[in-house]
């Protein structure tokens, strides 16, 4: 079954795909599609599109670019230290792989913070504790950011 959230915020998209009371449902006959109201079950809940037939989601939390010199990178961000999902990994692992074909992709960042941001507690970046400083360097692309031991996800298991 698909996991709930654990929180009350998420995009317009994902708070009326959660809040949807209706199910899809194809015709065995001719293959049209219906969708059919429901009482009290989201769509989620619902066939075809529960996770128990393989399809999952995540979103990016960030995509970081610098126009005038092409360097992006994109950041899951955790509070309270929080973990990636096993599908959300998967899914992080696909994306970083077809990326870094392009030269200008400079990783995946996994950013936890101890409480909420980087002021209020500890911060962990590729389960490595850092420094705002570092945040800072790391986000305005500085070459020393991405050398051993501060490589991306996953390659930076590698260096450690």
């Amino acid at each position: 079954m698909t996991q709930r959230r654990r929180d009350n915020h998420s995009t317009e998209f994902g708070l009326w795909l959660r809040n949807q009371k209706h199910k899809i449902v194809i015709c065995a006959t001719c293959g049209n599609t219906s969708i059919v109201p429901l009482l009290n079950k989201p769509l989620r809940d619902n066939d075809p599109i529960d996770s128990k037939f393989g399809y999952v989601t995540t979103n990016i939390d960030y995509v970081w670019r610098n126009y005038r010199t092409k360097q992006w990178l994109y950041i899951e961000e955790k509070r309270r230290r929080g973990k990636m999902t096993f599908p959300q990994s998967q899914i992080f692992n696909i994306i970083h792989s077809i990326a870094k074909n392009d030269k200008n992709y400079c990783g995946f960042f996994l950013i936890q913070f101890e409480n909420m941001t980087p002021d209020d507690g500890r911060m962990w970046i590729n389960d490595k504790e850092q420094t705002k400083e570092y945040l800072l360097q790391l986000l305005t692309f500085e070459p020393n950011a991405f050398k051993p031991p501060n490589c991306s996800y996953p390659d930076w298991k590698k260096c450690q």
